[in-house]
């Protein structure tokens, strides 16, 4: 059991380089063949913004209370992180708190390596059952040790600091709270966003601005705030699956604008 961890652990490298070269030419393929499905699906996800914008339910919602959700150890790989759980369930907690913080530096290490999505999230994953057993537990994280919430980019508690955060660095507003969206909206919406490619995002950005501009010209305080939080998790889902620097910083700056005109208004 330990064994099998400590092999994961040790790992620091992605594909092998031959590996690489042959999925990347499956993918490029898959890519082709599915650009018309891709397109088609946009237009649909614009109808769901504009019905998420019109007819959203009213909820304070802290955005620091957003949970982790599992992105690879999942569906058909279920099984397998229910297997993890029960062999990191069975470390002593010495062993248990340095196997996350050893799992929580390996996500940075993979990411600022620009090593495939794919991988650092299963890491990520691996990360997240640590600290669920941390926190059944009891046990807090060791220190210096980065949270589940601040590897994916998800917000922390509310108004605590967060990893990058700040308004230039690409990273969260960790004080900004939902104003009128439920959880099950936001997830919904950040459900739908998630495999959409950057550019169709990035239009989805400008969609929402201009929505938030009506909204503003027209002092509707309600329209404004649909739209600030539908902007704030567009930019959120960029930062959560590590995309290109460039979107995140554009979405970023959206959000930034909007929240500085909202704030205005409400003063």
């Amino acid at each position: 059991m330990r064994s099998t961890l400590k092999t994961f652990l040790d790992t620091d490298s992605g594909a092998v380089v031959a590996d690489w070269v042959v999925l990347t030419a499956a993918i490029v393929g898959v890519g082709i063949s599915s650009a018309n499905a891709v397109r088609s699906g946009v237009g649909n996800l614009g109808e769901s913004i504009r019905g998420a914008l019109s007819n959203a339910s009213v909820a304070a919602f802290c955005s620091g209370s957003a949970t982790y959700e599992m992105r690879v150890l999942t569906g058909d790989r279920a099984a397998e992180a229910e297997d993890i759980a029960r062999q990191i369930g069975g470390l002593n907690d010495k062993d248990l708190q340095a196997a996350y913080a050893e799992t929580a530096i390996k996500v940075q290490v993979l990411r600022d390596g620009n090593e495939p999505d794919l991988y650092v999230n299963e890491v990520l994953d691996y990360a997240a059952l640590y600290s669920n057993e941390l926190d059944n537990r009891r046990l807090s994280a060791p220190d210096g040790s980065a949270s589940v919430a601040e590897l994916a980019g998800l917000s922390g508690s509310c108004g605590s600091g967060l990893l990058g955060g700040g308004s230039s660095s690409g990273g969260t507003t960790s004080d900004y709270e939902m104003q009128i969206l439920s959880a099950d909206d936001v997830a919904s919406f950040e459900t739908d966003l998630a495999g959409v490619e950057s550019r169709a995002i990035l239009d989805i950005v400008t969609a929402l601005q201009s929505e938030f501009s009506n909204s503003a010209a027209a002092s509707d305080i309600s329209g404004m705030s649909k739209a600030l939080d539908l902007l704030y998790s567009s930019w959120q889902v960029l930062v959560a699956r590590g995309d290109d620097r460039d979107a995140i910083t554009a979405a970023q700056d959206a959000f930034n604008r909007a929240h500085e005109e909202y704030l205005a208004m409400r003063a």
